[in-house]
């Protein structure tokens, strides 16, 4: 199907759902689950996605915040993750269209 001309073919996410995604990934890396090798980066995962998908909602400060909040829980170098997540989405931010 040929999509009428004006008309935007993918729609702008709410901003609630993008923060309740977040906050979902942010409690799936808190999980007490050990060295279990098989479980992906769940805030990365999705900072890639929201980033590629919403990049005007979705940028490096977000990913930034997300990532001080990684480094306080797991009592990792203070900004370690957090600049992995900058890098991550200067990446995406390169290659979104």
């Amino acid at each position: 199907m040929i999509m009428p001309k004006g008309q935007q073919l993918l729609l702008p996410v709410s901003p609630a759902f993008i923060a309740a995604s977040l906050v979902a990934a942010l409690a799936l890396n808190m999980l007490p689950l050990g060295r279990v090798v098989w479980t992906p980066d769940w805030v990365m995962v999705l900072l890639a996605f929201w980033g590629m998908h919403q990049p005007q909602r979705v940028g490096m400060g977000l990913a930034f915040a997300m990532g001080l909040c990684i480094d306080v829980h797991q009592s990792a170098l203070l900004g370690q993750h957090a600049l992995v997540y900058c890098a991550l989405m200067f990446a995406v931010h390169l290659s979104h269209r």
